[in-house]
């Protein structure tokens, strides 16, 4: 699963090693890209240079010799067998970022953050944000700024409101400055699926605008909006309604949607993405879910990519939503505001004057009208309507003012 780093200093030959890190950032840029890295500084695996548990590395890891000069870097209650995992798994032994070798050896000037980001990358996504101290935070962010001149990321996995945020009996303060830039906005996974999948629209609109009134809207701006994670089942399985609890793994392992169940799950998708590029923030698209791919729970949502054997209209659909955000600048920026939010329809506008959209959305079975007066154009689509407009089952319209 790659959370159990062996040597951070070394790119896995798995990935291609260093060589093929360097050509993926330098193919990258040519495409106007970025690419930001996973880091897990919570923990190591325990077959690592750091701990060492079983003696694959030429260092003296914490788990042979408590002379190690690793051994400072972890917990031990009972050496060498008793020791501190993130969430019991042994492993995954936690790292004591209290220990200033440790934490200089992520955050310091030659540490793992700075090595690569001079290498080229454009940031860091922390995994397990809450596990990781406000010291360390700190410290991090000091030197991923200086750096990289102020230009790199930094975003937090925190699975909740993050500007009230509380971790093991204390307040977090990720976005109050001089520590994170943004989170990943689960929240709006949430959000999406209590409208998509329980037709509520109110639950929708409190979640969507609780979390941009309590974010600072620069970090708003830039949230990284999943609908799908190696963390979380397929979003294409989760909407096609077919549950898994009860089976065994072999049996879920199994388990796909019927035809009909799969195109109906298709058709509440592409609502959702919708939703997903259109919402303040940065869509992050899970690789494959363009695709169709299907998995329920870790590890059926991590399959290979289907390659030759994509989903074409979906597909389709995302490349439309992608030049959708590359030709809307207010996709980038622009204020948000709920217009409406009742049943299963929802309408808001992103940005102000005649460059704004307005995009609405039925997430029901039935058609749905409703007004908005002036003549307007789906930029989705290119048909034009005027005044009143009706939302056929499952459909969403992106609205801008067609001007003289």
């Amino acid at each position: 699963h790659k959370y159990d780093t062996g040597d951070y200093e070394t790119v896995d030959e798995a990935f291609g090693g260093e060589t093929a890190l360097k050509h993926l950032i330098d193919e990258a840029q040519k495409f106007g890209m970025h690419i930001v890295l996973d880091g897990v500084f919570n923990h190591t695996g325990d077959d690592s240079r750091y701990f060492n548990r079983r003696g694959s590395y030429s260092d003296i890891g914490a788990y042979q010799s408590q002379e190690s000069p690793y051994y400072s870097w972890y917990h031990f209650r009972r050496y060498p067998d008793d020791y501190e995992c993130w969430w019991n798994i042994p492993i995954l032994p936690k790292l004591n970022a209290d220990c200033q070798e440790c934490r200089d050896y992520f955050t310091g000037w030659t540490g793992i953050a700075a090595r690569y980001l001079r290498m080229g990358i454009a940031g860091w996504r922390l995994d397990v944000a809450d596990e990781l101290s406000d010291s360390f935070l700190d410290a991090l962010r000091g030197t991923v700024k200086a750096v990289s001149h102020g230009e790199a990321i930094l975003i937090g996995e925190v699975w909740e409101n993050a500007s009230d945020k509380i971790s093991y009996g204390h307040r977090r303060r990720y976005l109050r400055g001089r520590q994170l830039d943004s989170v990943m906005n689960y929240p709006l996974r949430q959000a999406v699926i209590s409208l998509i999948c329980e037709g509520d629209a109110r639950h929708f609109a409190d979640i969507v605008t609780d979390i941009y009134a309590s974010y600072p809207k620069c970090v708003s701006d830039v949230l990284m909006n999943p609908l799908g994670t190696h963390d979380t089942e397929r979003i294409l399985t989760l909407l096609g309604g077919k549950k898994a609890e009860g089976l065994s793994e072999d049996a879920v392992a199994q388990l796909h949607l019927t035809v009909r169940e799969r195109q109906e799950a298709i058709q509440k998708l592409k609502l959702a993405s919708v939703l997903q590029y259109t919402l303040y923030g940065v869509p992050s698209l899970y690789y494959g879910d363009e695709a169709g791919m299907e998995g329920y729970h870790d590890p059926f949502c991590r399959r290979p990519y289907p390659w030759g054997r994509e989903e074409t209209s979906l597909v389709a659909h995302y490349q439309r939503l992608g030049s959708l955000r590359r030709s809307e600048p207010v996709l980038k920026d622009g204020e948000f505001q709920i217009i409406e939010a009742r049943n299963a329809f929802v309408c808001y506008r992103r940005g102000e004057g005649e460059d704004a959209l307005y995009i609405a959305v039925n997430g029901s079975s039935k058609l749905h009208d409703f007004l908005l007066p002036g003549c307007w154009y789906d930029c989705l689509t290119g048909e034009e309507v005027s005044d009143s407009i009706s939302l056929l089952p499952w459909q969403a319209v992106v609205l801008k003012k067609r001007k003289p």
